[in-house]
């Protein structure tokens, strides 16, 4: 995803050139280590304790930083939300600056789903021990994914222990067709894909919503006519009003 053509690191800023918006704005965020993982932070705009997180997974070749700057869109209008963007823990094979969750040197369904399968469990602990960190428990958290991000979000938010509000997908597919082994139904969904996708082809969000809906799962969205391999400001505005709705329905409940 390219939602940032360049990023300049000043103290706990970043200098951000929004080639969505097309306008220069200042980042206010902190990089620390949560756990085990680097993590981009922008914490509540209100300076008080988080009610709400937004775990933000990076695509295949990108990190934390690459969709980091989400939360910097959305957080007046989630104001006691924490973001929170790890980046993933290995080199990406293809670009030394980027990271990958998993390698994709097979690119096929099945050897993606063999490579996820494999570190899908050290992911999510990752996440618990994150958002242990904040004391925000998983009834009130969104978990957020594009691309390679999206495939692992969906893993871990329909196998977790403890249900997610909501998980919101860009870009990505459903690897796991195994249904039975998907629990959580209560987790809603929000999918968002582009026709003009090269990458990850826009029939893959029928398969993926189509086999959800079908499970039991609460699912929404749509497909952007002529959008790429990307988000847009349409999928940027749905995403922080699906994320409204989940807090809301999840703090109505407790």
């Amino acid at each position: 995803m390219n939602i940032s053509c360049e990023w300049f690191h000043i103290s706990s800023y970043t200098l951000s050139i929004d080639s969505v918006k097309g306008v220069v704005y200042f980042v206010e965020m902190i990089k620390k280590n949560l756990g085990t993982l680097d993590c981009f932070i922008i914490e509540t705009d209100t300076g008080e304790k988080p009610k709400h997180a937004v775990i933000l997974l990076h695509g295949y070749g990108a990190d934390g930083k690459d969709l980091i700057s989400l939360g910097n869109d959305w957080k007046d209008f989630l104001p006691e939300t924490v973001f929170i963007a790890p980046n993933a823990p290995d080199i990406c094979d293809d670009t030394p600056f980027g990271r990958q969750w998993f390698p994709l040197n097979r690119f096929t369904k099945d050897a993606m789903l063999e490579q996820m399968m494999a570190i899908a469990p050290k992911i999510s602990k990752h996440i618990e021990d994150i958002i242990d960190h904040y004391s925000v428990p998983p009834s009130r958290v969104t978990l957020c994914g594009f691309s390679q991000g999206c495939m692992l979000a969906l893993e871990i938010a329909l196998t977790a222990e403890n249900p997610y509000a909501g998980l919101l997908g860009y870009s990505g597919m459903l690897l796991n067709d195994d249904m039975a082994s998907l629990t959580n139904k209560e987790t809603l969904i929000h999918m968002i894909h582009g026709t003009a996708d090269m990458v990850i082809p826009s029939s893959e969000w029928n398969h993926t919503t189509k086999s959800l809906t079908e499970a039991g799962y609460q699912v929404s969205g749509y497909k952007t006519k002529g959008l790429a391999h990307g988000i847009d400001r349409e999928g940027i505005d749905s995403g922080k009003h699906f994320i409204k709705m989940c807090s809301a329905e999840k703090s109505s409940a407790i």
